[in-house]
């Protein structure tokens, strides 16, 4: 059993954590590629992550989501 963590990842910054891991990435990727590209590159096997836009604003509260 574990914990697995979402991480609410705002487009600029997904794309930033991506070009940092070597991988290409375009200014016009739809936010579904970038989460899957951010899973596939993860370096935890408990991080998943949704990438929203960059003008979303959400409280400090929604930005960790715990699953067992």
């Amino acid at each position: 059993m574990g914990i697995e963590s979402t991480f609410n990842v705002r487009r600029s910054d997904a794309i930033d954590m991506l070009k940092q891991k070597g991988c290409t990435v375009y200014w016009n990727d739809c936010l579904e590629r970038l989460s899957d590209m951010l899973y596939e590159h993860r370096e935890s096997i408990f991080e998943n992550y949704c990438v929203m836009e960059d003008d979303v604003t959400d409280d400090e509260w929604s930005r960790w989501k715990y699953c067992w």
